[in-house]
């Protein structure tokens, strides 16, 4: 049961060179139409599709169910899954809502199940090195943070109707589908979420029409703004204020975190971490096809000895940039933002 970017990535994960000795085998897509699952095969080269989930639960050489499907049928197969003593890792969110995910843990407890939900962010290396550093204490003690997480891909009214768009099988966009991913970001960089002081959700598109052309009307919120209280909170210190805009267009797909003490800030941005990433990755590769260059052809182009210093120095640019991550970690930025004044609000984050 694997959604297209899931599979893809099933495909090239052994391509980073610490996986380079694992070996995956995309055994079997399921799908409650046979259509998606035989097209899924076809495209990312599973060996078999197939709408019974029986096949993948008692079939001896899975060693491993990964569910990608829409919200509202995560229940039902997760229970069979679980049930049946199969590993499974499972797309957020875990359940429609809070009682349909504890009843699913509490499953996967009595069980022993291997399980895990896929918050595949917290694998972002700049979120990871943010959780160490307020872990370590190095910004002080954190008494305010704000998360967002922007996503405009159904920005416009033209885009279809589907059921991200109906509460009964999506849960709620903003909080529950997509902005999850912001809330999850809290409880690994920050602290849990105690409680919930406050929310506000809007709806923009309030009518959208399906893929028949028939007018459909939207029962999910595109715009959440929540103020949460987290488990380290600090006395008399300023709520943290999380935004969660999913469908109105006002920014681009984003997702931040900027956790502020007294004294300093950082900011995370996902974007920026994949920016910095790239520009490193540029440099590193340039480099090697320049060393690659002045071995094979010794005698061409410029000079060998000043061929040679050309490679040393942008293998040095390539060591300086990754000291520099280990300093500030590529994808954080120092936070221009100064902590909200104690007299602008009261409460603890």
């Amino acid at each position: 049961m694997a959604g297209l970017a899931h599979a893809c990535g099933y495909r090239n994960a052994t391509r980073p060179g610490e996986l380079a000795d694992l070996m995956v085998e995309s055994a079997v897509v399921m799908d409650a139409s046979a259509t998606p699952a035989e097209d899924v095969r076809r495209r990312y080269g599973f060996a078999e599709a197939t709408s019974d989930l029986a096949r993948v639960l008692d079939g001896p050489t899975i060693d491993v169910v990964s569910v990608a499907l829409p919200n509202v049928a995560h229940r039902e197969v997760l229970d069979a899954i679980i049930c049946s003593g199969q590993r499974v890792l499972t797309e957020k969110p875990l359940g429609l809502d809070h009682a349909e995910a504890e009843l699913l843990a509490r499953l996967a407890a009595e069980q022993d199940a291997v399980h895990a939900v896929g918050f595949s962010y917290r694998r972002i290396p700049a979120l990871a090195e943010l959780a160490r550093v307020v872990a370590a204490g190095r910004l002080g003690g954190t008494h305010h943070f704000e998360s967002s997480c922007d996503a405009d891909h159904a920005a416009s009214p033209e885009c279809p109707f589907a059921w991200r768009f109906d509460r009964a099988t999506s849960g709620g966009v903003p909080l529950i589908d997509l902005g999850v991913h912001a809330i999850d970001a809290i409880d690994f960089a920050v602290s849990p979420i105690n409680e919930v002081l406050g929310a506000d959700l809007r709806t923009h598109i309030a009518v959208r029409r399906d893929r028949e052309g028939r007018e459909r009307e939207g029962t999910n919120d595109d715009v959440a703004t929540a103020i949460p209280r987290t488990a380290s909170a600090a006395p008399f210190s300023a709520p943290a204020e999380l935004t969660l805009a999913s469908n109105d267009g006002t920014a681009e797909n984003r997702r931040t975190l900027d956790p502020v003490s007294r004294a300093s800030g950082l900011c995370y941005e996902a974007a920026a971490a994949t920016r910095d990433h790239r520009r490193v990755d540029r440099v590193a590769a340039h480099a090697a096809r320049r060393e690659h260059r002045v071995a094979a052809h010794p005698g061409r182009g410029r000079a060998p000895r000043a061929a040679a210093a050309a490679v040393a120095r942008r293998s040095t640019n390539v060591a300086r940039m990754k000291r520099a991550h280990g300093r500030i970690p590529i994808g954080i930025r120092p936070c221009a933002r100064r902590p909200p004044r104690r007299h602008h609000r009261c409460g603890a984050s």
